[in-house]
């Protein structure tokens, strides 16, 4: 057991991502950036992974952002079938030719109800707090006054009224989760609303605070054979007078002790985005490329980002809540090809 948990902090130590809200086409392998009530709710007692996005190399420096997250799930005797699930995420990205950095760490907690006798239908109630640090190299930007008839000249004082290069501050988050677990397939609804004390957000010093941003997510998972299954879902964002709407599908086909993913997903009015991956001995690997269709597409020549993910379980069950009936093949015994949902 301590092998397989220095595993995981090697994956959520190596990595810590964004400067502005965090943006992954892969929504549902950043569970614990999509919803606190995520945390420790899947089917497997241990869950770690990493996620990588490079996005807009093809119109200039790109947007490089990177994270990292670990969870478990704590059942106690007195919680009966109920169970909470603990987590932690880093995250950083680097924004642009200014370097503008964008640093959280992020404590999450969950706690999962069940609405029904055998755990079939359950609430996910959590919350998460980040510290989160920004910073610049104002060396790297250039400024009105900079401008000398002929060109830019960093040399030249640029009269900004910066407070300074670095600020930090914490970060609350809250959501809720309803999932229901039939005989051949998940159904799960839920909400999260991020940065809920509307922390100061300013390189100026100014009381410019952070708007809350509410998530609404859904969709269901259905076992349509042994040997196959789909996933569709869907992720409604707002936050100020920015919204973005990324729904689609994904698709597993079973061979042996692998699996073949493949999927066709669409952010509203901007990308067409296709995933491929391989899932091994509970090692998930997805691969996604946006195919931007936005009017930026004549400069981004239909190049968006590219994203990995990767995630890794430990000791799957049948089913995500403890008790009552799981997914069972013939024979009440669950079949080897069917799904242990990784990135749930």
């Amino acid at each position: 057991m301590n092998k397989i948990f220095n595993i995981c902090l090697v994956i959520f130590f190596t990595v810590s991502v964004q400067a502005q809200d965090i943006h992954f086409s892969q929504f549902s392998s950043a569970p614990l950036l999509l919803n606190p009530a995520l945390t420790g709710h899947h089917p497997c007692k241990l869950r770690c992974g990493l996620n990588y996005r490079n996005q807009w190399g093809s119109i200039g420096t790109p947007f490089i952002t990177q994270s990292g997250f670990i969870d478990t799930k704590l059942k106690a005797g007195f919680l009966g079938n109920d169970w909470f699930g603990i987590g932690g995420l880093a995250f950083n990205d680097r924004a642009g030719d200014g370097y503008l950095f964008k640093t959280k760490y992020m404590a999450s907690a969950s706690y999962n109800k069940g609405l029904s006798s055998d755990n079939s239908f359950f609430v996910s109630l959590g919350a998460s707090l980040g510290y989160v640090n920004r910073s610049v190299r104002f060396g790297n930007f250039y400024f009105d006054n900079q401008w000398n008839g002929f060109e830019f000249d960093q040399n030249m004082a640029s009269y900004e009224n910066f407070a300074g290069n670095s600020y930090s501050y914490l970060d609350l988050n809250g959501g809720i989760l309803l999932t229901y677990e039939g005989t051949r397939g998940t159904v799960f609804l839920g909400s999260s609303l991020n940065h809920i004390n509307r922390p100061v957000d300013s390189f100026y010093g100014t009381d410019n605070r952070l708007g809350m941003k509410l998530i609404v997510h859904g969709g269901t998972e259905i076992q349509l054979s042994d040997r196959l299954g789909i996933r569709p879902e869907g992720m409604f964002t707002t936050q100020e007078l920015a919204k973005e709407i990324v729904f689609g599908l994904n698709v597993y086909m079973a061979f042996n002790d692998a699996k073949l993913y493949f999927g066709l997903w669409h952010r509203l009015a901007g990308d067409f985005i296709p995933v491929a991956g391989l899932e091994y001995k509970k090692f998930l690997f997805l691969f996604s490329k946006d195919l931007n269709v936005s009017p930026l597409y004549p400069a981004s020549h239909i190049k968006g980002g590219i994203e990995l993910s990767l995630v890794k379980t430990f000791f799957c069950s049948d089913r995500i809540a403890p008790g009552g009936k799981g997914k069972k093949g013939r024979g009440g015994r669950r079949n080897k090809n069917e799904l242990c949902p990784a990135y749930r």
